[in-house]
């Protein structure tokens, strides 16, 4: 009899947690966002973002241990294909090596994206340090700030959408010893 009944109870004990489970399992995501600049420069690492989308549109937080795979044709290398997504989200540094324009893939489970890249590798680059000159100054392309940058006031920087701007060289700030920093003079509204 004794016998009989512990596997009762552990039959209906695994019932009624198979049960409970299914009922607060959430749905699985049924899209995926790649976000990442539409330009890069090889060797030089870009941020890629990648979220698991519920049916809302919104990002599924409850996907918590998710893993996108990324690929990318025409050529290029990535220095890693895998993102790790924590409550739907998840981001790496991802440096593209071998050249040209090309399409970034992101893959998490069935579901996938993409999105088509340019190369910067044949843009001029702009080399900019010190006070900006005049009135106005637009950035676009490939920037590279080599020292310190003072926007002085009433001088108005807009930087154009898919610009790249790097800071190398041998400027000191409170950032640290060959950290360039850009400099305003006045509140920025």
């Amino acid at each position: 009899m004794k016998t009989s009944f512990r596997a009762l109870v552990v039959s209906v004990s695994l019932l009624l947690n198979a049960s409970w489970s299914e009922a607060w399992a959430s749905p699985a995501p049924v899209s995926v966002k790649l976000v990442c600049p539409a330009s890069y420069l090889p060797a030089n690492p870009l941020l890629v973002r990648v979220e698991a989308l519920n049916a809302a549109g919104q990002r599924d937080r409850e996907l918590w241990d998710g893993e996108a795979t990324l690929s990318a044709g025409g050529g290029v290398t990535l220095s890693t294909n895998r993102v790790v997504l924590r409550n739907g989200l998840g981001s790496a540094l991802v440096t593209c090596a071998g050249g040209g324009d090309f399409t970034l893939t992101a893959t998490l489970g069935s579901l996938s994206t993409n999105k088509a890249l340019t190369s910067l590798a044949g843009a001029p680059v702009v080399t900019i340090g010190g006070t900006l000159p005049g009135g106005s100054t637009t950035w676009s392309g490939v920037i590279n700030v080599t020292n310190n940058v003072t926007v002085p006031a009433g001088h108005t920087l807009t930087i154009l959408s898919n610009t790249l701007v790097s800071f190398r060289g041998g400027g000191s700030h409170q950032h640290g010893p060959g950290v360039p920093t850009v400099q305003r003079q006045q509140r920025v509204r």
